[in-house]
């Protein structure tokens, strides 16, 4: 069921899949970094939660990521927590 994201945000970025699970492959240099946008998304169809509900569960928790590196023809996977700063809209 990978139509489904089970967490309370989904990339929002130029280049992200149908679901806003993943996005296109970069390339940045070791120490490099970039910026993504998140959308909230909505509880499940079978929760009680509320939206306002949802998102307060998860207010202060970061995203899990599984990112994927390639370099010289090895490639590996490095798990991330990273946190969410919510940015007001100016």
């Amino acid at each position: 069921m990978r139509a489904r994201i089970w967490g309370p945000w989904k990339f929002s970025a130029d280049g992200r899949d149908d679901t806003g699970r993943t996005v296109a492959a970069q390339q940045l240099a070791v120490g490099e970094w970039t910026r993504f946008g998140l959308t909230p998304t909505s509880p499940p169809l079978w929760s009680a939660s509320t939206m306002d509900v949802w998102q307060a569960d998860y207010a202060n928790e970061p995203v899990r990521l599984s990112i994927t590196a390639r370099s010289r023809g090895s490639e590996w996977t490095v798990p991330l927590e990273v946190p969410v700063t919510i940015e007001s809209a100016s």
